[in-house]
């Protein structure tokens, strides 16, 4: 009886072994690679899309905020995740963004700088505190004596993006 196990456990073995390399001379190994995404979190219609410079800092007070589609450039993307990044306008690149992501519910690729994007959130301005700075710094893969140079805190525009759309 212990030979008739040993032989089926070899014979399913010899099997598997040889339908894999079956597979491989078929030629199996063939990569597809899919194209990256366009879309991260809702979407939304950015048709009308204004650019990030139509939003005026000082026309937005404190607690207040203002729903908009926006467009830009990504100046830099949190090279930890993802979860942050920093948007200029194709015409003014002094006028920098601060974009997070709605409820933390999505995250953008880390190699996105450079792209045009256009966005779909609520803008806002607030104070930025230095410790909060200088984690921003680190994410970006600031060195130390740059992090060290933050001492200030500082009045930023922000966007909370529901939508985020990578334009072509």
């Amino acid at each position: 009886m212990k030979g008739i196990w040993t032989l089926a456990i070899v014979a399913v073995l010899a099997t598997a072994c040889s339908n894999e390399q079956k597979s491989e001379d078929v030629g199996t190994d063939v990569v597809v690679e899919q194209a990256a995404p366009s879309l991260f979190g809702e979407e939304f219609n950015a048709d009308g899309a204004a650019d990030i410079n139509s939003i005026d800092p000082s026309s937005i007070a404190e607690s207040d905020s203002l729903d908009a589609i926006v467009y830009g450039t990504v100046k830099e993307v949190c090279q930890v995740k993802g979860c942050w990044m920093t948007v200029v306008s194709d015409a003014d690149t002094s006028q920098v963004i601060n974009v997070r992501f709605k409820d933390y519910g999505f995250f953008v690729p880390k190699d996105l700088s450079g792209a045009k994007i256009a966005m779909n959130g609520k803008a806002f301005s607030e104070m930025t505190p230095v410790d909060e700075l200088k984690h921003y710094a680190e994410d970006a893969g600031k060195t130390e004596e740059e992090i060290e140079l933050i001492t200030d805190p500082e009045y930023q525009l922000k966007f909370y993006a529901s939508g985020v759309k990578i334009m072509k």
